[in-house]
């Protein structure tokens, strides 16, 4: 590769790992601060009512709607394929058509109140579009916009939310309205910068050597879309089993802890965003991937250990008196924040190199292993038993996923890089 290639590969970089991570500190931070707000609000009963119903959206509703559509839209745009936008939204078009009527049927079957369901499904529905927008961008390796977008509208919430709490509004369907209304505001604001700034050259732009046809896409997608329902499912079953095996109390404490834990997930997103494209070129992918692992075994075990040893003196400071069982909860979930880390690489990796299927394998492997360890801890154990669950399933996923990549691509990388 000639210098200056190089030096401009680098320099893209590290740009985008700029913005991207100002971006998501500002966005997490108002998230966190969000969720801290509006479970202090409403409480341990009516922050678990809700956190069920969202949780269930994101482990059934958000994978049908996505099919992983969003990473191909980013994988395809970056080798010139720019046809793959049209495809993939009539391909979520037509699914969320089909999936209304039965958000609709399964609400009614479980009684979930009507403004709370109907919030959290249009979060969904609008979310699926925003991160098909930012899949464009990603493709074109310009994060500026995304971690524009991301920040401003978490702080949108936070605003919105306050108005809420002065007014003295406490039902747990506040959290998903203001949550799907800044979400619409963003996803108007990103559509309007790509239709000021990259309208023409996305329909100037010409396909690659590598033609892409709609069954093409649509195979690839449900291949990921089942790898995505996965993932969610063996993620966050934790908090839908607890509300059938424990109680409402146990799913807000569990809640609590795995939203602080998800507060340090912007890290691997900030670096996944800014190298996957380069993943997705098979040329780059051994660099890029050498770099990926430098970067997010650092920064996990950085992460991870500074939540284990704030973990009290978090929950103390932010949560009333009924939280601070989380603790101990949050404790046990640091330790698998270095193995989320390290999971984000290895298995978007996978997508890169197109070896969804092995990807797919190796989740449904996962998936039975947390429910089984769940259906045993659980019961005897409640929310901390779901947090050992979920650290066991998470060393399982990206070492599975590494050997798969050192048998199939970095043993044979020096013709990749060639």
């Amino acid at each position: 590769m000639p210098v200056s290639a190089d030096f401009n590969q680098v320099s893209n970089l590290r740009n985008n790992l700029s913005w991207n991570f100002v971006g998501q500190v500002v966005a997490k931070t108002s998230l966190l601060l969000f969720h801290i707000i509006f479970a202090n609000h409403v409480g341990a009963g009516s922050y678990g009512e809700f956190s069920f119903v969202f949780v269930g959206g994101l482990i059934l509703l958000q994978p049908a709607l996505d099919l992983g559509l969003n990473q191909l839209i980013t994988k395809w745009v970056s080798r010139g394929n720019t046809e793959v936008i049209s495809h993939s939204f009539r391909i979520k078009f037509f699914t969320a058509l089909g999936l209304i009527p039965l958000v609709f049927l399964i609400g009614w079957w479980m009684e979930i109140n009507l403004l709370l369901l109907l919030t959290v499904l249009g979060f969904f529905l609008i979310n699926t579009l925003q991160q098909s927008l930012f899949g464009i961008l990603r493709g074109l390796e310009d994060l500026r916009p995304e971690s524009l977008t991301v920040a401003l509208q978490n702080l949108l919430a936070l605003i919105i939310l306050g108005i809420f709490v002065f007014q003295e509004i406490a039902d747990p369907w506040i959290g998903s309205l203001v949550l799907m209304l800044t979400r619409l505001a963003g996803t108007v604001f990103i559509s309007g910068i790509i239709w000021i700034k990259y309208q023409t050259n996305l329909k100037k732009s010409e396909s690659s050597f590598e033609l892409l046809g709609s069954k093409t896409l649509l195979s690839e997608a449900i291949t990921l879309g089942l790898v995505l329902f996965l993932i969610q499912f063996y993620f966050r079953i934790d908090t839908i089993m607890l509300g059938v095996l424990a109680s409402e109390r146990e799913v807000g404490l569990y809640s609590v802890a795995f939203n602080l834990m998800e507060g340090t997930f912007f890290i691997p997103t900030i670096v996944m965003a800014a190298i996957f494209p380069g993943l997705s070129q098979a040329k780059h992918f051994s660099a890029y991937f050498r770099k990926g692992v430098l970067l997010l075994t650092l920064s996990g075990i950085a992460g991870g250990s500074a939540v284990f040893l704030l973990a009290e003196w978090i929950i103390n400071l932010f949560f009333a008196a009924e939280f601070q069982s989380s603790a101990e909860i949050l404790q046990i979930l640091a330790f698998a924040i270095p193995l989320v880390f390290w999971g984000y690489l290895m298995t978007q990796s996978l997508v890169a190199l197109d070896h969804n299927r092995i990807y797919l394998g190796i989740t449904a492997g996962g998936v039975l292993l947390n429910v089984l360890l769940n259906f045993w801890l659980i019961p005897e154990h409640g929310a901390s038993g779901a947090a050992v669950a979920t650290v066991i399933t998470e060393a399982l996923i990206p070492f599975s996923c590494f050997l798969m990549i050192l048998k199939h691509q970095l043993s044979s990388s020096p013709a990749h890089g060639a």
